[in-house]
């Protein structure tokens, strides 16, 4: 199923859906922005239920429940954030942004509902759609609340923020087509995450743009290593997140700070623990009862 399926899929389920004319105009807009992005969380669902024997079509439509899903969280972080203003959620009323959300998570619920899948199959779908959901929306919450400053605390919000939502995907697909709950796939999936996250991060702390890590004083891992570094060169980067120093002191600082970043081991850093996750993942990933084939095709999303 390839990019413009699942953007079908997704059309589709607004119609039949949404009411409202201009409301459904509006998701339908986000719908066309988010498909010029990557489907990877479709793409996974798609892979685990055809990996582990599935054959039905409506597999499609349960893919684009959780792309549903996953646009709708994805307005509410850049909401949260407000960082990202090339995204349309945030140049509409950010009021009527918040109702498309909403339905869209009302949607992903819906779309899985209406597959022809058998009803306990369903269930257990929708039971992990929703554990997921408020798994996520538990590490959404510590990483809005910006109070992290130790490593093991840090990976564990990225865990539940963004692990659970890879793993969401990896498991709906594989329950859809065994009907049974499996944990190996849910941990790899939450490795999946994490490593996104980390390959991030470690993009987020190097631009400078308005997207910039620093700049919105975000506890990510690479920053978390930066503000325990103790050179001098680096306390105005320390003062400016205690709220003692202004963000000019930030931009007229920033060769200096980049030059840290570039070669100062913060990189290195999240580069480890990327390297341990993946492995981790792997040495799971070897132990699925599938065919070697498959087991090299989802390394290729490691």
């Amino acid at each position: 199923m390839d990019r413009l399926e699942i953007e079908s899929a997704i059309q589709q389920i607004v119609h039949r859906h949404v009411t409202p004319p201009e409301l459904r105009d509006l998701m339908l807009s986000f719908v066309a922005y988010k498909m010029t992005e990557s489907t990877i969380f479709a793409e996974l669902t798609i892979f685990h239920y055809q990996m582990f024997g599935g054959t039905s079509r409506d597999i499609g439509q349960a893919a684009a429940a959780v792309e549903l899903l996953i646009l709708a969280l994805d307005i509410f972080d850049d909401l949260q954030d407000q960082d990202n203003e090339r995204v349309p959620w945030m140049n509409v009323d950010h009021a009527q942004s918040m109702n498309a959300a909403i339905g869209f998570i009302a949607l992903s619920t819906t779309a899985i509902a209406e597959t022809n899948f058998d009803q306990s199959i369903k269930s257990q779908a929708l039971w992990l759609l929703h554990q997921r959901l408020n798994q996520a929306v538990g590490g959404q919450y510590i990483d809005v609340d910006n109070s992290v400053t130790e490593e093991e605390d840090c990976l564990a919000m990225i865990r539940a923020k963004s692990g659970a939502l890879v793993a969401c995907a990896c498991q709906i697909g594989a329950v859809l087509a065994t009907g049974k709950l499996d944990e190996t796939v849910g941990a790899y999936g939450e490795l999946l995450g994490v490593s996104a996250q980390i390959r991030n991060d470690m993009e987020g702390i190097r631009r400078w743009d308005t997207r910039n890590d620093l700049i919105f004083r975000k506890r990510t891992l690479p920053v978390l290593y930066l503000l325990d570094d103790e050179r001098p060169e680096l306390q105005v980067l320390r003062d400016y997140y205690a709220d003692q120093e202004d963000v000019e002191q930030i931009y007229a600082n920033k060769h200096e700070i980049m030059d840290i970043v570039e070669q100062g081991g913060c990189l290195s850093y999240a580069q480890v623990h990327l390297r341990f996750i993946q492995q981790e993942c792997m040495t799971l990933i070897e132990d699925l009862p599938v065919d070697l084939d498959w087991k090299q095709r989802l390394g290729d999303f490691v």
